[in-house]
């Protein structure tokens, strides 16, 4: 087991890029992210969510940021 931490966007070069090395990750963190703030997090929250990833944790500062995550979210597994 390891432990990899990236900085930035979790984009699909970056996916590509792990695949390559056979380091896909098992759970993905986003620590106080605000998904609710900010249309970059889409095509993050979709591939992580439909590459095999088999977890995703996300943060918030708050509950009523936590319940707008969760809307964004959402919309990320209707898609």
């Amino acid at each position: 087991m390891s432990l990899c931490w990236r900085p930035g966007v979790y984009s699909s070069e970056l996916y590509d890029a792990l695949a390559a090395e056979r380091r896909n990750p098992d759970a993905v963190f986003c620590f106080n992210a605000g998904l609710w703030g900010y249309d970059t997090w889409t095509e993050t929250l979709e591939m992580v969510l439909r590459k095999g990833c088999l977890g995703l944790v996300v943060t918030s500062y708050t509950w009523q940021e936590a319940d707008d995550d969760s809307d964004v979210l959402q919309r990320a597994l209707d898609a």
